[in-house]
């Protein structure tokens, strides 16, 4: 037994010092390669109001965060105002689409809120509700460097009574690209 515990003390010896000899080689030989001063640079989503050109109705330079907006007087129960143009442009620098939505703001005045409805009208896109709880549905989607004509229209309800008579509400519509 003396004899077999030799021999396998021996081949267990030549084993560790053929492995440590191979892991040494096989340590030695490599090589690296880098990918430095890796950057990331972001964009931005911008969208722009403006309005059309008086003489041709086509959106010129558009490049307001914000414009005066409608105003009707004398609207009677069930008449809607007449349509009045405006125009927004993506004006980002990220080659994005952005799809536009819009909200109702700074809601002020004496007349019942209920009673007005608003309709946005972007291209091929509309979005109305009540003033009072305006969807902020996506109304269009402009690519970057793209102008899109839009219009905007209020309706008096024809269930306002004598109470809605020489009342007034103001209003900001704010829009968001996302």
């Amino acid at each position: 037994m003396k004899i077999n515990k030799k021999i396998a003390i021996s081949f267990l010896t030549i084993a560790g010092v053929l492995t440590a000899v191979v892991g040494i080689t096989l340590a030695q030989f490599g090589n690296d390669a880098s990918l430095t001063g890796n950057t990331l640079s972001t964009g931005n989503a911008d969208l722009r109001i403006g309005n059309p050109s008086s003489t041709t109705g086509i959106c010129g330079a558009v490049n307001s965060e914000s414009i005066g907006g409608i105003h009707t007087s004398d609207l009677a129960p069930g008449q809607t105002s007449e349509a009045h143009p405006f125009c927004l442009r993506n004006a980002s620098d990220s080659p994005i689409s952005l799809n536009v939505t819009g909200v109702v703001n700074n809601v002020s005045g004496t007349l019942d809120q209920g009673l007005v409805t608003i309709a946005i009208e972007c291209g091929s896109g509309t979005v109305s509700g009540p003033l009072n709880s305006f969807p902020g549905d996506t109304i269009v989607t402009i690519d970057q460097g793209v102008s899109q004509l839009c219009s905007i229209t209020q309706t008096l309800s024809g269930a306002a009574t004598n109470s809605a008579a020489n009342s007034s509400v103001t209003y900001d519509v704010v829009f968001t690209g996302t």
